[in-house]
């Protein structure tokens, strides 16, 4: 049995900036070149989201049903666990995807075996060429005229102000509506 290897996991929401996702691939990619020790998955609401990009390049084997914990940068670069023969296989023949610490184990001891093909990290990686350059495209400024009692407490709490831009973003009449009573603490003449 594996050692459980210390890993770290996280949740982002990026709405409708899909460009967004792939900052973070970005990110990931250049984490791992950085800690050559440290590995990353990364998945969406669809699934193994990477593979899709690069399906005209996948192995025939590699499907939805068994690309969990498969797919990982590692030492900057994207590695995809095969399946194994059942002589090699340290887990069940029944579970069709090794469990993250074995997946581990192995890309920190035979990584060099699993680096994808060629033409699967050349279809991802036209994706996040031009990083970190091309985040400047994303970056939006824009002046808004703000209640100074709400500027007081977005100074307090900055962190807020993703949540008040979505939430004006993707509003609708019902949402509208809620905001009248708490909006009358915020009166028009006191905008700043």
């Amino acid at each position: 049995m594996c050692p459980v290897q210390a890993h770290i996991g996280g949740t982002t929401v990026f709405g409708d900036n899909v460009e967004d996702e792939w900052f973070i691939v970005y990110l990931l990619r250049e984490i791992t070149r950085e800690f050559p020790g440290l590995a990353a998955r990364i998945d969406d609401n669809d699934g193994e989201f990477l593979l899709i990009e690069a399906a005209d390049f996948l192995p025939k084997w590699l499907n939805p049903e068994n690309s969990e914990n498969r797919v990982f940068f590692y030492k900057g670069e994207l590695h995809i666990i095969p399946l194994s023969e059942p002589s090699e296989q340290d887990w069940p023949l029944s579970a069709p995807c090794p469990t993250v610490p074995q997946a581990l184990a192995l890309l920190s001891t035979r990584s060099e075996e699993f680096l994808a093909a060629e033409p699967i990290r050349a279809a991802l990686y036209k994706h996040i060429q031009g990083y970190p350059e091309r985040i400047q495209a994303s970056l939006h400024r824009a002046r808004c005229f703000l209640p100074a009692g709400i500027v007081a407490v977005l100074r307090l709490r900055p962190s807020l102000v993703a949540a008040a831009v979505q939430a004006f973003y993707l509003r609708d009449a019902g949402d509208l509506r809620a905001c009248r009573r708490p909006f009358r603490a915020f009166p028009a003449e006191q905008r700043v």
